[in-house]
């Protein structure tokens, strides 16, 4: 499958809209949480050099390179999502004809349902990041862009909430107990992570700008 990635934006749209099941709803949460961690960058990029944000203009740097490491991880996330599944599709056809190949198969298909579970887990892990990350520029950002702090945690968080519920998809089919107790603690800690951040930078926003 050729990098969809590097389509334009109407292209992927187009690509997302037709029956092909790639990319689907891990990658559309990944690059939401990328342009997340984008607009915590403009934020940033528009607050450093002004002469009233210079006493922060270290943070804001520092939070512009976060910002641009979680951009990329997440579009690294996004295409990692698409080869699982693609993955996961081949194992699907593994043949079952003999006692050795169902085993086998079973196997694959355990190994590969965990993969498209550990996947959604780091892009909601990785949003979560950025919501932190907004809510820094929330807090140090220059007032001009401050609407855009909060767009980019609502946009993370819908992130987080997005590809959680691609996990969701895959763990009733997972056998491993251990490895389903783990996935479900992540994704209670993820979960209210990513709200309370959220409301924390919306309220500053607001406050910023009343």
């Amino acid at each position: 499958m050729s990098d969809v990635l590097k389509k334009s934006v109407g292209d992927f749209l187009k690509i997302t809209s037709s029956d092909s099941p790639v990319p689907g709803g891990g990658s559309a949460a990944a690059l939401t949480g990328a342009m997340g961690a984008a607009l915590v960058q403009m934020v940033g990029n528009l607050t450093t050099g002004k002469e009233k944000y210079r006493h922060v203009e270290e943070e804001i740097n520092e939070l512009i390179q976060r910002g641009s490491e979680l951009m990329e991880k997440l579009q690294y996330l996004a295409r990692e999502d698409m080869n699982h599944f693609e993955t996961f599709m081949k194992v699907l056809k593994l043949p079952k004809n003999t006692a050795e190949e169902q085993i086998e198969r079973k196997k694959q298909l355990q190994e590969a349902l965990k993969s498209a579970t550990n996947t959604p887990l780091n892009i909601a892990s990785a949003g979560v990041e950025v919501l932190s990350l907004a809510l820094q520029v929330a807090e140090k950002g220059t007032k001009n862009a401050i609407s855009d702090a909060a767009v980019a945690a609502y946009l993370a968080e819908a992130a987080v909430k997005a590809a959680l519920i691609t996990a969701d998809c895959n763990i009733p089919r997972i056998e491993d107990q251990e490895f389903i107790n783990a996935a479900n603690q992540q994704k209670e800690r993820l979960t209210a992570e990513a709200t309370d951040l959220r409301n924390k930078t919306v309220q500053i926003v607001c406050s910023r700008l009343g």
